[in-house]
């Protein structure tokens, strides 16, 4: 199962800042959503996921669910407040 936010930006081919920059959004919520834990995908990609064809409550689901098999593993991961 891929990350949807990340599958996203490289079936577009583009890097993770213009994918910010198109969008914008910021670029520190994007880096929260794909390396941090965030309970869901914020809105704000969200929207830019359903712009380019995904399903809003697919990528949710895919999402929460590669969080919870990360956080399940053992796998580190830092609160996006920087605390451990």
């Amino acid at each position: 199962m891929n990350h949807p936010v990340k599958e996203c930006i490289s079936m577009l081919g583009v890097s993770q800042v213009l994918f910010a920059v198109l969008h914008v959004l910021s670029f520190q919520r994007l880096k929260a959503c794909l390396y941090e834990h965030t309970p869901v995908i914020p809105l704000r990609i969200v929207n830019a996921l359903v712009q380019h064809g995904y399903d809003e409550q697919e990528a949710q689901k895919q999402y929460t669910t590669i969080e919870k098999v990360e956080s399940g593993a053992g796998t580190p991961r830092r609160s996006p407040q920087g605390g451990r």
